[in-house]
């Protein structure tokens, strides 16, 4: 694999898997997981021929504890609830964050432009956009390729925003790709049906408005105005899709209050929240253990316990972890998301050309408030897509 792990030393393959982990992760099921399984091999490798300790090295020191110290606590809201005879392989889904340094360490040393990772961000795009199209015309009710709809629509909504980061430096030839990306992207979130992504949409485009602010205003704006001519229109040719799911939405919320219908979408999600505050309440600091919310929360639940008990969340992380493992687990997520946010938009204040510290602050913003309605970081395909531009961000902001 690597002799020495230097930048002239990587492998090819090496190099190659990187560059493919966007195209690869939101169209083959497992790929990307595989390609930082490898990565992580890579890093043990290097961590012991190279006599790196990932937690005491400051370049990589900050990074690793705050991944080592979010899944400790994830482990203890276990133990503590459940002592040793409760069952940490769910622990299982929380694991990226146990090996993220290692994976770290490989990213910050290998010498990959961060536009060949914006351009592989477009082609995942473009593929993910042909086969949700092909799932279309075959009846396919939710097309998502090989992922769960809403963590499809949710990866989705922010590799859009991603594809577009080098969009005001590129040549009119590239836009056309990154047109193409943009309007397979927002193709695919439509087609998914996941209403949560379409709020995640919204946050990024307010964030990705103050992140290039000068940029935009200082471009003539004909390709930028003809990339926002496309979103409506897209829009448009979906009304109906967006106008019927927005219109269940605010029914189904209104019946819920109303107390006439709690078994609809919107209602479950209420049922869960509600509830799983109130079991908070006689669990504050450690909560229940991870995995053991929704089983608590059911009992809580006067509608609905049996459909709560059979999910695996609550469909929002921070009443997730706030039940799982109390006001602990609260500020865990909240430190593993706001602490890497506040260095990368110092690095964004100072250098406000660097794509990287652009696209991390997107992927944290982007992370944030898919924990509004859905999941964050409790979910493979998630995990690994957050790790890897974090490692990404973090360890190239300064280059």
């Amino acid at each position: 694999m690597l002799k020495v792990l230097k930048k002239e030393n990587f492998s090819n393959l090496t190099l190659f898997l990187i560059i493919a982990f966007p195209l690869s992760i939101v169209t083959l099921k497992i790929f990307g997981n595989l390609i930082l399984f490898y990565l992580l091999i890579v890093g043990v490798i290097a961590t012991y021929r190279q006599k790196i300790n990932p937690y005491l090295d400051k370049k990589f020191q900050f990074f690793s504890l705050i991944c080592l110290g979010y899944f400790l606590i994830i482990f203890l809201s276990i133990f503590f609830h459940d002592g040793l005879e409760g069952d940490y392989s769910h622990l299982g889904r929380k694991i990226h964050f146990l090996f993220a340094p290692f994976i770290f360490l490989v990213i910050s040393q290998a010498d990959i432009s961060i536009n060949k990772i914006i351009n592989s961000v477009k082609l995942g795009l473009i593929i993910l956009g042909l086969i949700c199209i092909y799932q279309f015309f075959n009846n396919v009710e939710r097309p998502s390729g090989m992922i769960n709809p809403n963590v499809v629509g949710d990866l989705t909504s922010l590799m859009l925003f991603i594809s577009l980061t080098n969009f005001f430096t590129e040549s009119a030839s590239k836009k056309i790709l990154t047109f193409i990306a943009f309007f397979m992207g927002l193709l695919v979130i439509i087609l998914s049906g996941s209403r949560g992504s379409w709020l995640s949409f919204i946050f990024l485009s307010f964030t990705y408005f103050l992140l290039f602010y000068k940029s935009i205003i200082s471009i003539k704006l004909k390709s930028f105005l003809t990339l926002i001519f496309l979103t409506l229109s897209i829009l448009i040719f979906q009304n109906q899709t967006i106008s019927q799911r927005s219109y269940d939405a605010i029914h189904e919320i209104a019946s819920w209050n109303s107390g006439i219908e709690k078994s609809t979408s919107s209602g479950i999600r209420l049922d869960m929240w509600k509830a799983g505050l109130e079991a908070f309440k006689d669990a504050p600091v450690f909560g229940y253990g991870f995995r053991n919310e929704n089983k608590v929360v059911s009992e809580y639940s006067k509608n609905n316990k049996e459909l709560i008990r059979s999910k695996t969340h609550l469909h929002n992380e921070y009443i997730t972890h706030l039940v799982s493992a109390g006001m602990i687990g609260l500020v865990a997520i909240l430190v593993f998301f706001i602490a890497p946010l506040r260095i990368l938009l110092k690095y964004h204040i100072e250098n406000q050309e660097n794509l990287n510290s652009k696209i991390g602050v997107l992927v944290i913003v982007g992370y944030m408030t898919f924990g509004l309605t859905h999941i964050s970081i409790s979910e493979e395909h998630l995990n690994a897509f957050y790790i890897f531009f974090m490692s990404l961000s973090l360890s190239k902001v300064g280059e």
